[in-house]
């Protein structure tokens, strides 16, 4: 029924509750007539667009829609966008699991430090910002981030006031603000992923794909600025320092890094096999990683098999079986070497810029090309465990005969419960002080008034001459021929474990 005119436009069949037209029927046909006809004057004049239902506004609230800002920064770095990413469940190869963006509003440049903290951001953007300050003598304005606790501690907020940078901030629970930043972290994490997947690489080795990622992305051309590179649109408006350009390789592949003269024997090979990571920070040359040894060799010397992928199953060269590394949180160095051979130790920090936007330098990791061991009959190579092969080692002397003796790692450990009295130790001794005699040295002190004065005493442990024959199965990870998998190793010194072994150190510890 019309309700204005009063007149029927069609007859519906009641089924339950509901009435069903016919479709088919004229009664269909007028009702289709009735709803496409122009309303009258009265109906305009009666607008709905002013109807408030509280009810409705109860039921169908929905959030606000975010239209796309194309309007961008004049100047770069008068505004930078940053984000926190993580924690990631796996760790990176030096134990990082977050990391942070700086994005510029204006270039779209991007600058990625990988962090073990959340507390790192403070300090990575007071050197951020002074990078910017002296390599490309601007001023940062505006710092845009979300409301997370590391952006609103009092140092970054101390920092930002006494150098006129305005904070600005998303609204709480509302991410869609910060989208460049956020934005970007899903192009970044896009790019990772189908670089695991493709070269079938380790989720551990995230970190080194994303500051590859990193590189790639600020030398791809971009919508937002015209189709430019965020490189070359920061160089076209501002003087900056030459940033080396290498030619883009596959990550993941298989590289084979050339050893020189003195850091091989005349029957070696004369490469190691490792994968290609990245591209060097501060330095003309690529990063190639080295599984077994844990190692980055960074270098121009190498030939790349991009249709190779290092950690692929179809892999003839590998010749080895790689499982994914089980990382602990420790510091890295970098080692550099001088003109004579020999390896310098370097200082890197973590807080380092790289102004080519790849990344800040807390990946590096041991550089130094190891000796190769001879593999000679009766040489028995005693290697620790994977991580501890950054620790530095004696190595091992050729000795005759059916029984192998070898001066033991500092970490290696004897299975002293094993040992019997009389016959492979005798006497012991523990270094701790009964508390009764603490207690009777305290009751003389208060009782005869007696001054009491405490110190600590730092002592090491000596490995003391064995005077006992003691004999040890090969450690784990002790690399022998199959032939000596029978033998078994004498030892010359104490070790960690023996029941004498405290012993025999207070021993050295007074000849000394």
């Amino acid at each position: 029924m019309d309700i204005q005119t009063r007149q029927t436009i069609g007859c519906g069949i009641k089924r339950g509750k509901l009435y069903y037209l016919d479709l088919q029927s004229n009664d269909s046909n007028k009702l289709q007539q009735a709803l496409m006809a122009d309303g009258s004057e009265e109906d305009k004049k009666n607008d709905i667009s002013g109807f408030r239902c509280d009810i409705c506004e109860l039921a169908k609230s929905h959030r606000a829609s975010f239209p796309l800002i194309l309007n961008k920064s004049p100047l770069p770095f008068m505004v930078i966008h940053s984000d926190v990413w993580g924690p990631s469940k796996v760790p990176t190869l030096s134990g990082s699991r977050w990391f942070v963006t700086f994005i510029d509003d204006c270039t779209r440049m991007t600058w990625l430090c990988l962090m073990k903290t959340k507390d790192e951001v403070n300090l990575l953007f007071q050197n951020f910002h002074k990078m910017i300050e002296t390599q490309y003598n601007a001023k940062v304005r505006v710092l845009r981030s979300d409301n997370g606790g590391e952006y609103q501690s009092f140092d970054i907020q101390k920092y930002l006031e006494e150098h006129g940078i305005i904070h600005q901030t998303t609204c709480s629970n509302t991410p869609q603000q910060n989208e460049v930043a956020e934005r970007k972290n899903r192009h970044l994490l896009e790019v990772v992923h189908a670089s695991l997947i493709v070269a079938k690489i380790p989720i551990s080795y995230w970190g080194e794909a994303i500051t590859s990622a990193t590189y790639f992305i600020n030398r791809v051309p971009s919508s937002p600025i015209n189709f430019q590179t965020p490189l070359q649109a920061l160089t076209n408006v501002i003087v900056a320092p030459t940033v080396p350009n290498l030619p883009p390789r596959v990550f993941g592949c298989m590289a084979f890094v050339h050893l020189h003269k003195h850091q091989r024997t005349k029957l070696t090979s004369h490469a190691l096999q490792c994968v290609f990571v990245g591209y060097a920070l501060h330095k003309k040359g690529y990063r190639c990683y080295h599984p077994p040894t844990r190692r980055i060799f960074i270098t121009m010397d190498m030939v790349f098999h991009e249709n190779s992928m290092y950690f692929s199953s179809e892999s003839e060269l590998q010749g080895e079986y790689h499982k994914e590394i089980q990382t602990l949180d420790y510091d890295y160095h970098i080692y550099e070497e001088d003109e004579s051979g020999q390896f310098e130790l370097v200082n890197q920090e973590a807080s380092e810029l790289d102004m080519s936007g790849q990344q800040f330098g807390s990946e590096d990791v041991f550089t130094e090309i190891p000796n190769q061991s001879s593999s000679a009959e009766g040489v028995l190579n005693l290697e620790p465990d994977p991580f501890m092969k950054r620790l530095p080692h004696r190595h091992n002397k050729a000795i005759p005969n059916s029984v192998q003796e070898a001066l033991t790692d500092p970490r290696l450990v004897a299975k002293g419960y094993t040992q019997t009295y009389g016959i492979d130790y005798t006497e012991t001794f523990a270094p701790v002080a009964k508390i009764n005699t603490v207690r009777v040295l305290l009751s003389l002190v208060t009782n005869l008034d007696w001054s009491l004065q405490q110190f600590d005493v730092k002592n090491v442990f000596l490995h003391g001459e064995l005077s006992e024959e003691v004999y040890m199965d090969l450690p784990l990870g002790c690399m022998v021929s199959e032939k000596q998998c029978q033998k078994v190793c004498k030892l010359k010194k104490s070790l960690y474990g023996l029941k004498q072994s405290q012993e025999l150190g207070l021993e050295g510890s007074q000849s000394q």
